[in-house]
């Protein structure tokens, strides 16, 4: 989670207050769209055998594929970097929306095919057509749509799809532990990692461009309200889908994946759970915001991800 400019923390707090209806409307819609792709899945029992194919209850497995999550998340943002110091926009942008859609497009084959389980006139080839078209609309969405809103609403039906898989394939041990080492690795990376580099080099080219646009300007034109970049005009572009930008604060995608995966997996468990889960996410982010007042960049996943836990497994045991 991050701001994108320098300022008092009076002026700060205010920005991101006026910015919370817009944050709580967004995981409101986030969770109840999990909600309904996780009902999906286990009204036609796919869920359990997805989760019986993938999860385990076994703590050194669990923390076995949480390294290699962590592991894969490291790489990833390693490469994502280097071609980032050599300014190769274009090859990140590439590879972001081919991994994004082969992701989406096979979360995508499986809720389809759950949803029409039943109805016999739709076959695997009209499955795998409305999959091609949901697919491209929901990339036109996030990359290609210079609406706002448009790329908020495509980023939460897409984080919410892929999402409520994951945490349906996972059991509570395996999204406990995943999201323990991401939290873990998340810290590291915004402190002293990838992340922290790439934030870095990202203000290095935004500052470059909004100093090209005064120079640009004349006199009269560079005031404060006419010195913005157009991102879809610069080498930022790239960078349209990876995150959710409400105003001041940037959000990013794979947090709000983690989020939603963690409220499938308590939907499963119980109604209450949930709720109970969906509120200390919720807190979580209260609490993240607030430190963002503070600091420039704020890792999103660690208290969200505390908090939820922590309410998934006391309601867990108090229901036992």
């Amino acid at each position: 989670m991050s701001n994108s400019q320098t300022m008092d923390t009076q002026q700060k707090f205010k920005l991101i207050l006026s910015q919370l209806p817009k944050i709580t409307l967004l995981i409101f819609s986030l969770s109840i769209l999990t909600l309904l792709f996780t009902l999906s899945l286990q009204s036609t029992n796919v869920g359990n055998i997805l989760r019986n194919a993938t999860g385990t209850t076994n703590v050194q497995v669990a923390a076995g594929e949480a390294t290699f999550i962590v592991i894969s998340t490291f790489i990833g943002s390693f490469i994502i970097l280097l071609l980032l110091l050599k300014n190769k926009f274009t090859i990140i942008r590439a590879l972001f929306v081919s991994s994004i859609f082969i992701t989406l497009f096979i979360a995508l084959e499986i809720h389809l095919s759950s949803l029409f389980l039943r109805i016999t006139w739709i076959n695997d080839n009209l499955i795998l057509l409305i999959d091609i078209l949901l697919s491209l609309t929901l990339l036109y969405m996030i990359f290609v749509s210079k609406n706002i809103n448009m790329n908020i609403t495509g980023l939460t039906v897409l984080t919410s799809i892929i999402g409520s898989l994951f945490g349906t394939m996972f059991t509570e041990i395996q999204i406990t532990l995943i999201l323990i080492m991401l939290s873990l690795y998340d810290i590291f990376t915004v402190t002293k990692g990838p992340l922290k580099k790439i934030i870095i080099k990202l203000n290095e080219i935004e500052l470059q461009e909004n100093t090209e646009k005064i120079i640009k300007n004349t006199p009269h034109e560079a005031n404060v309200s006419n010195i913005q970049v157009r991102k879809d005009m610069s080498k930022l572009s790239f960078q349209r889908g990876m995150f959710f930008t409400l105003g001041y604060v940037e959000f990013g995608v794979g947090d709000m994946l983690f989020y939603s995966a963690m409220i499938a997996n308590a939907s499963i468990i119980a109604f209450i759970a949930y709720l109970t889960t969906l509120i200390g996410v919720l807190i979580g982010i209260i609490i993240t915001l607030y430190l963002l007042t503070r600091k420039e960049l704020v890792p999103g996943l660690p208290i969200p991800s505390m908090m939820g836990l922590t309410a998934l497994w006391i309601t867990k045991l108090i229901l036992k």
